[in-house]
């Protein structure tokens, strides 16, 4: 898995590595372990987070966004503010169906 350019390069010149769907991890000072951008082979862009939910033992991916309409910051604040729910015995997904 390859790790994001830094900040200076645009998120939007990245490819699908070999004609494959790629997650280019979240790298530098302040990243966010677990957090991704997953590349599709037709050009589209989102934001991940792979984090484990209430009761599983194993990880589940959650999209946090598109990547046009969610910067690196902003995708790390959520992807915080989405692992500090689940630490506190929350669900965000279950809250979201829930609404």
């Amino acid at each position: 898995m390859p790790d994001l350019p830094p900040q200076k390069t645009s998120l939007s010149k990245l490819t699908a590595i070999d004609g494959k769907q790629t997650d280019y991890k979240d790298s530098g000072r302040d990243r966010v372990p677990g957090l991704v951008l997953r590349v599709s082979p037709t050009g589209s862009k989102a934001w991940a987070l792979t984090a484990r939910r209430p009761g599983n033992k194993n990880p589940s991916r959650f999209t946090l966004g598109d990547h046009r309409h969610l910067t690196l910051t902003e995708a790390r604040a959520k992807a915080h503010d989405f692992k500090a729910a689940l630490r506190d015995g929350g669900d965000p997904v279950a809250d979201k169906r829930k609404r």
